[in-house]
């Protein structure tokens, strides 16, 4: 825990990093955290869709997923 408050301290010294950087790193961080949220969505709901796709429709009537017509 000793290192985690030596960093923070030193993140913190004016000689470190200007403010234009800690914005710009900021900004980096917030969007390829938001990248890789969207991409994991997008990864999980097509893997779902193929799931989903493979079922017959007999399978999805037994499933209670469609009702019989």
């Amino acid at each position: 825990m000793d290192w985690l408050q030596t960093l923070l301290a030193e993140l913190d010294s004016p000689e470190y990093l200007t403010v234009e950087e800690r914005y710009h790193l900021l900004h980096k961080f917030i969007f390829w955290y938001f990248a890789i949220a969207i991409g994991l969505h997008l990864i999980v709901t097509s893997i779902r869709d193929i799931i989903r796709s493979r079922r017959t429709r007999k399978q999805m009537i037994k499933d209670g997923l469609i009702r019989k017509k």
